[in-house]
């Protein structure tokens, strides 16, 4: 049975995929991409998304872990990797846009998509959590908000 109200564990397992998803995104679009300095865009974002995978991995690591009963062994973590994926682009969906990403700002207006997309996600998700968890999550908002407004600094700058 997967939860009414998930924990702070919860969503940080959830933003963990979401990252390990956005780093392999980016990095196969740094690989993949003709244009040279579209490439560096993309492969720093990879980048930027390994290092919070790294901060959220620290942070789970303080986090308890609840045991939700489940209906059959595997279900819950089955349930926090499909809300995760779902909830992050598809690298069919990114390759889609390749054709139209010529220059580095139309780069960074694909990386601002996916940040909005996963950060509306996590701002949902906070409504669901046990009250007690929501600061953990809030940090992890945080993070994205200031990921968010780097992107849209560098998008100004290389209009």
């Amino acid at each position: 049975m997967v939860p009414e109200k998930l924990s702070a564990y919860d969503a940080v397992e959830i933003a963990i995929g979401m990252e390990k998803n956005g780093a392999a995104l980016f990095q196969e679009l740094s690989e993949t991409t003709p244009e040279r300095t579209v490439a560096e865009v993309f492969s720093a974002i990879a980048a930027e998304h390994n290092k919070n995978l790294k901060q959220y991995q620290n942070i789970l690591k303080k986090l308890s872990k609840g045991s939700p009963a489940e209906a059959y062994p595997g279900e819950y973590v089955l349930y926090l990797k499909n809300l995760a994926d779902e909830h992050s682009w598809s690298l069919s969906k990114a390759r889609g846009l390749l054709p139209k990403t010529h220059t580095t700002a139309e780069a960074l207006e694909v990386a601002l998509n996916n940040k909005k997309n996963s950060l509306l996600f996590l701002k949902e998700l906070e409504k669901n959590l046990i009250q007690e968890d929501i600061v953990v999550v809030q940090k992890v908002i945080e993070q994205k908000q200031a990921g968010l407004n780097k992107l849209i600094e560098l998008r100004k700058k290389a209009k």
